[in-house]
């Protein structure tokens, strides 16, 4: 599956339920699969308060609706950044540490420290207006960067990013292949749920 066609079905799992934060969720597990996010946020622009408004919320164990008013500390500034860095309909990728006022401010609002938080962001407008957007968040200074390797669990569906391995690049070496990006996924059980497993296979051993 390419890219155009992942963030096409993670956009589906957006407006496939009428309850948001389940959509949320659904959105965040998905992405999960291709993107090492720990959090989604749903914003709204609220005009009358100058304000961007997150109306829902999702991590790996649930979504929530939530109301977190946040002040745009300058109006027309927030306005322009926002415009100029997030084009309609395009995932944008801001690795840590963060240093625009907007992106600050807005990972403040959640608790994260703006110098080891990532963000994906896609702003949704209509015609000339501006109405809010999704933002996924990972606590991890290259959480999008091009380059990825990951640890994925089959038990419990975490999944954490790794340093990618010496040499991968070089591989546009071969062959005058142009590598554009790189992705790595090892597959197996994470420390928690090895431990589990071998505490469930001892148990079914001593029953026998």
């Amino acid at each position: 599956m390419d890219e155009s066609d992942f963030l096409r079905n993670a956009a589906l799992k957006l407006c496939g339920s009428l309850n948001i934060e389940e959509a949320l969720h659904s959105a965040l597990v998905y992405i999960r699969r291709r993107v090492p996010a720990d959090a989604v946020f749903l914003l709204h622009l609220d005009p009358a308060l100058d304000a961007m408004r997150t109306i829902a919320k999702a991590d790996l164990s649930r979504g929530q609706r939530t109301d977190i008013a946040t002040p745009l500390r300058d109006p027309r500034q927030d306005d322009r950044f926002i415009r100029s860095k997030y084009p309609a309909g395009e995932a944008i990728v801001t690795n840590a540490p963060l240093t625009n006022p907007f992106d600050v401010m807005m990972i403040q609002a959640y608790g994260y420290d703006e110098s080891s938080t990532s963000l994906l962001g896609m702003m949704l407008f209509s015609d000339a207006s501006f109405h809010g957007g999704v933002m996924f968040v990972t606590e991890a200074k290259e959480g999008f960067a091009d380059d990825h390797a990951h640890l994925i669990c089959v038990e419990c569906g975490s999944v954490r990013e790794i340093p990618p391995p010496d040499g991968l690049r070089t591989l546009d070496d071969l062959e005058g292949f142009e590598v554009r990006r790189t992705e790595l996924e090892l597959i197996g059980l994470c420390p928690a749920c090895a431990k589990k497993r071998r505490e469930k296979e001892a148990a079914q051993t001593g029953d026998g």
